[in-house]
């Protein structure tokens, strides 16, 4: 999936690849709440909808990199150690609040849970670097006057 996710994020750039793996997480664990809270289904659903949050894993993994690398190119070094040590906490506290809502109010809290913060995180990604995607490219021609638009 890694290959695939490098070629797909280099073809697509970083932060279009983010925000469709974040969303992908965002109805996934909702389903796997959806699933955990109705109970007596089908194994494969909630086993299927768990392997593609994993998957996910692989175009957040190699995304993640290189917007950090296009957000902060005079500083990326810095950038990816931040990323890195970001990434660490947050899967530490989502552990932890993870299985304290789950052990006081049951494995559908717990998923719906993580559903809202990767939706939360996916908002912000849209505001930001999404956002920042979108804004026209300013070019120095040479020539007097304007900037042309690219």
């Amino acid at each position: 999936m890694y290959v695939l996710a490098g070629r797909v994020s280099q073809r697509h750039g970083p932060a279009q690849i983010i925000a469709g793996a974040l969303a992908g997480r965002v109805v996934l664990l909702s389903a796997l709440a959806a699933f955990a809270a109705v109970g007596h289904i089908p194994a494969w659903l909630p086993l299927a909808a768990f392997a593609g949050v994993m998957c996910a894993w692989s175009f957040l993994s190699v995304a993640s990199p290189g917007l950090t690398g296009q957000l902060k190119p005079d500083a990326e070094g810095d950038a990816q150690g931040l990323l890195n040590a970001s990434s660490g906490l947050a899967g530490l506290l989502g552990s932890v609040a993870g299985g304290l809502i789950a052990s006081r109010w049951g494995y559908p809290a717990a998923l719906a849970t993580g559903a809202g913060f990767v939706a939360v995180g996916l908002v912000m990604l849209s505001r930001t670097a999404l956002r920042h995607r979108r804004a026209p490219v300013m070019v120095r021609t040479g020539r007097t006057g304007p900037p042309s638009r690219h």
